[in-house]
């Protein structure tokens, strides 16, 4: 196996055990709501906080805004890598 493939499946193991530990963490997430009855709940060394924070403001839906050209307010491109399983065609 050379070292690119050896790498990418690397880098795809450690990508699948991410995302299985991130749907774990919101599922004890969860947990953790229904058993604190959806409020913030402390007990032995441990806090568990319920924050309302201010929504996002939808830019698009100011009439104002439709008018004006906001590219010109747009930071520069950033650079996205990504790895993904290719299936052989069938």
């Amino acid at each position: 196996m050379n070292d690119w493939i050896k790498v990418a499946a690397q880098l795809y193991t450690q990508q699948q055990i991410v995302k299985e530990a991130i749907k774990l963490q919101e599922d004890l997430k969860n947990k953790l709501k229904h058993l604190s009855h959806n409020n913030s709940y402390a007990d032995g060394h441990y806090q568990f906080k319920k924050e309302l924070r201010a929504g996002a403001i939808d830019y698009a839906a100011i009439p104002e805004f439709k008018e004006l050209n906001l590219e010109e307010y747009r930071k520069p491109p950033i650079t996205v890598w990504s790895l993904q399983l290719r299936v052989p065609n069938e």
